[in-house]
Formats: C-alpha cells, sequence, structure tokens
C-alpha cells in the first residue's frame, strides 16, 4: 500500500468548486451500468487509488493490506492521506480517486443530491458501551461550582468540537446534547483541532469539549476537566466509512467487490474483538497506518460489523441532525438508495456466501 503525499488544502478547495454533476439521482440506487456476476476473483492484478483519513475507526485500510487481503485479491493499493473527509469527496465523484474512506460530512449528501456521482458502500468501527472512544469533557471548576452536573445544564455555553457545522464530529456531539434534551443552537460551537482542546480548556476559552482518543487521556490526567455522561447516545452511532465513485461502481465493479470484500475480509478477522492485543494487527497500524504503538494498545477497540452493513435509520438520523442544524439544505433526508449503492453491496455480500443483512 503506497503512500502519497497529502493534497493541498487550496488545490482541494479548487476542485470541490469545480465539482460538476455526473450521477443520474435515480432514488432506487440503480445508477450504476452493471450486468451479471461481477464479484467473480478478478483474473490479473488491478491498481486502486484510494484516499484516508487518520484514525483507528477507519481500520479497515491498514488491515486489509498487513493481512494479505488485497493480495489475496489481486489489488494494489496506493493511498492518499487527506486531513478530513469533506477534502475527498469531489475526488472521488470527478475519477480522481476510485475510493475513499471518511467520515460521513453533510457535504457528502449536498453532493449526492446535486448528482455528484459517489456513493456509501460501507460503515466504519463503531463506538461499544464499554469501549468509549468519543467524551464530552466539562471544565472541573464548573462541575465543582455546580454549574454543570448534567447534559442540559451546558446550554448557552461554549463547546470545542473537533469539526465545524456539517462535519461528522458535530452530529456526534448533537447526540449527546440530545440525551440532556438540547439541540446543537442551545450551546456556543468553538471549531478546534483535538490536539487543542487541553489547552483552550486550560485557558478558559472554552468551557467544555468533544474529545476524541488519544487526546482524551491527556484531558483526563491533567484534571482540568471531567467527562460528562453522553456515552448511551453514542453507543453504536456510524459517523463514516466508504465511499466509491463512477471508476469502481461503473467503469470497474469487479475491483469495487474485490476492494470492498478485502475490508470485509479484514473486519472480521484482523479486527474481531481483542485485536488490540493481536501483536499482527498492532504491527499493521503502527508500520503501514503510521499510528504510535501506544496509542493503538491503549485506545478503546472499535466494533465493526461483519458485512460493513450501512444502517439506514442511523443514516436518515445523521441527515435529520444535518438539515435542522441548517448545514443541508434539504427538506427530508435524501433516501436511502439514493445515497446507498444497495444492489452494488448486496451483490459483494452475496459473493461472501451470505444473504443480504437488512440496513
Amino acid at each position: 500500500m503506497n503512500r502519497s503525499r497529502a493534497v493541498s488544502a487550496a488545490g482541494l478547495a479548487t476542485l470541490l468548486l469545480g465539482v460538476t454533476a455526473c450521477g443520474t439521482g435515480d432514488d432506487d440506487g440503480a445508477t450504476q451500468a452493471r450486468t451479471g456476476d461481477y464479484c467473480k476473483p478478478l483474473a490479473k492484478t488491478e491498481k486502486v487509488t484510494f484516499g484516508a483519513t487518520p484514525s483507528l475507526a477507519f481500520g479497515t485500510p491498514s488491515q486489509a493490506e498487513g493481512g494479505g487481503h488485497y493480495k489475496s485479491a489481486k489489488l494494489e493499493v496506493k493511498t492518499s492521506t487527506f486531513s478530513t473527509g469533506q477534502d475527498v469527496i469531489a475526488l472521488v465523484g470527478r475519477g480522481q480517486l476510485d475510493a475513499a474512506m471518511v467520515g460521513f460530512p453533510a457535504n457528502i449528501f449536498s453532493a449526492i443530491d446535486q448528482g455528484v456521482d459517489v456513493r456509501i458502500v460501507s460503515s466504519a468501527g463503531q463506538m461499544t458501551a464499554k469501549s468509549p472512544t468519543t467524551v464530552l469533557f466539562v471544565r472541573s471548576d464548573l462541575m465543582k461550582k455546580g454549574t454543570v452536573s448534567k447534559i442540559s445544564d451546558l446550554k448557552g455555553l461554549r463547546i470545542g468540537m473537533p469539526g465545524g457545522p456539517g462535519s461528522a464530529a458535530f452530529y456526534v456531539t448533537g447526540q449527546g446534547l440530545e440525551k440532556g434534551g438540547l439541540k446543537l443552537s442551545d450551546v456556543k460551537n468553538v471549531t478546534l483541532a483535538p490536539a487543542d482542546m487541553l489547552t483552550a480548556l486550560q485557558t478558559k476559552s472554552i468551557d467544555a469539549a468533544l474529545v476524541t482518543a488519544p487526546f482524551d487521556s491527556a484531558v483526563e490526567k491533567s484534571g482540568v476537566a471531567q467527562p460528562l455522561d453522553t456515552q448511551g447516545a453514542l453507543v453504536g452511532l456510524q459517523t463514516g466509512g466508504i465511499i466509491m465513485g463512477p471508476n469502481l461502481l461503473k467503469k470497474r465493479p469487479e475491483v469495487g467487490c474485490a476492494f470492498l470484500k478485502a475490508h470485509i475480509e479484514a473486519a472480521r478477522k484482523e479486527l474481531a474483538p481483542g485485536y488490540s492485543k493481536n501483536p499482527k494487527t498492532v504491527d499493521s497500524f503502527v508500520e503501514l497506518g503510521k499510528f504510535p504503538r501506544s496509542l493503538v494498545e491503549t485506545t478503546p477497540e472499535y466494533a465493526y460489523d461483519d458485512t460493513l452493513t450501512v444502517d439506514k435509520d442511523k443514516l436518515n438520523g445523521m441527515q435529520s441532525l444535518f438539515i435542522e442544524q441548517g448545514s443541508l439544505e434539504l427538506k427530508s433526508p435524501l433516501a436511502y438508495g439514493k445515497v446507498v449503492d444497495v444492489p452494488f453491496r448486496d451483490q459483494v455480500v452475496r459473493s461472501l456466501g451470505e444473504a443480504p443483512a437488512k440496513p
């Protein structure tokens, strides 16, 4: 898995502005010119260009390579790293990348609605009740004074979030706030990089923060902030996964099938529960994913669905929150089949000898 340098922000902005409509937008998702069984083993090695944002929740690319699943599927994958998933949607839609693993921001739904030829084909890792990997912290001084003791007390306060309106992080924060009867509009969003959350809490420039692993450990050890219970609202959220464009879904569906199957195999074998204790899996994260070994070994594990299914209700819920918050200009959520390529996923799952699961 070769890794090229990250594309510049300026270049990406130009590409995003230049996206043209190229999809048909059929509600049933059958927008691809595919016939017959295109999930047979590849006859020769095929190249795939792939974009990814660094996250242990997006573990299947490193494990598909390290576990030999790309090689077994006769795939040569060249991976480019991007700072955010919002950067790569246009590249996939225009065929400048074959696929990408991203958080699902509001603009992926906007792009699909406007005819950009991308579709979601998988989920990624999900947080479990025993393994919180995203924590809402509140400044300790506010907790001690009794200013904040529950989620509803956050109304009107400044919350640091690792992503602006329309980002996957914004969605996660919204889900946590809903547990206390609040909406995103009830708090003041301050967009910060995860590494800057601790400093912002220490200087009291924010009152609370949504902090992701591994930065949550540093915040907790500092004593400057304490976790507020929102985990029940965050368990099982699907906030990202693989998207594909016309290169794989239309022109080379047999390659797209092999690629998704490699990720599913990685989820089942390398990312089964207990994976953080598996030396081979840890080595792949460190050597291929470029994650610090201590981070991989101490970060709570994510749960991976056996077929990387994209949950229909959760996808609709994400869109609904973005619409309500104003970052997605739609009257109602897009139909599941317009966002997820259902016929493609069904054939991939059948090729594994299983009946497609209900989304």
